[in-house]
């Protein structure tokens, strides 16, 4: 049921480091951050508040070196494969797979019973899934190698998400302009390679490329929709 007027997605990025964006962030009546990145020493740069967190795989739930900031209500996602690039009828792992992450966030709900925590619906991801690959497919097709590992990234379900729920949002740190992949250090990665820079460049996520997708948006729609590098 949550409705905001104004809502923050604040990404993981490198590139905030570049900037002192966490009075602006805090100021939106809604912020939503990503698998629980820190912000404690972060606070100019990212703000201190968050409503929600979306958490896309378990390690960001259970190892603490990961990620570790606990004390925010999480938004419990996926960015596995919701169906396959060829669909099988006879071997469809789609719902499969979404009933092992509503699995998960049972049992993370029986371990911290007191912890807000919420489940995006398996309708919902789906039709993420779909807006996903209705902008990518002229990129790469889900049937050819170069598409077939493509899936949308936390912060494609994040934006989604925000733009249901609020009547504008602010996108901070969507850009790969940072040598530094995350503005913290973590187990994932370190640094940002050039042919990350290239929206035509990846077989999982595909980062460079969302950002264009998220400024044609804000293009079409920028009473509605900004861009904050």
């Amino acid at each position: 049921e949550l409705q905001c007027s104004s809502c923050a997605v604040v990404s993981n990025a490198g590139s905030l480091l570049d900037s002192l964006h966490g009075d602006a962030i805090d100021a939106h009546s809604c912020v939503f951050r990503m698998n629980r990145a820190p912000t404690a020493g972060y606070e100019a740069h990212v703000g201190s508040k968050t409503t929600l967190d979306y958490v896309n795989s378990f390690p960001h739930l259970h190892n603490l070196r990961i990620l570790p900031r606990l004390d925010t209500a999480l938004l419990h996602g996926t960015t596995v494969e919701l169906f396959a690039a060829r669909p099988d009828p006879q071997n469809d792992m789609g719902f499969d797979k979404y009933m092992g992450w509503a699995n998960g966030h049972a049992s993370f709900k029986e371990k911290h019973p007191s912890h807000p925590a919420y489940l995006l619906s398996l309708g919902w991801l789906m039709r993420s899934w779909e807006a996903y690959w209705a902008y990518l497919a002229p990129w790469a097709s889900p049937v050819t190698p170069a598409g077939r590992m493509a899936r949308p990234s936390s912060g494609w379900h994040m934006t989604r998400f925000a733009l249901d729920r609020c009547d504008t949002v602010h996108l901070y740190g969507f850009s790969m302009a940072s040598n530094k992949f995350h503005y913290f250090d973590s187990l994932v990665q370190e640094a940002v390679s050039d042919a990350q820079r290239d929206p035509k460049h990846g077989y999982t996520h595909r980062f460079a490329w969302e950002h264009e997708v998220f400024t044609n948006w804000s293009n079409l729609m920028p009473e509605r929709l900004k861009l904050i590098r």
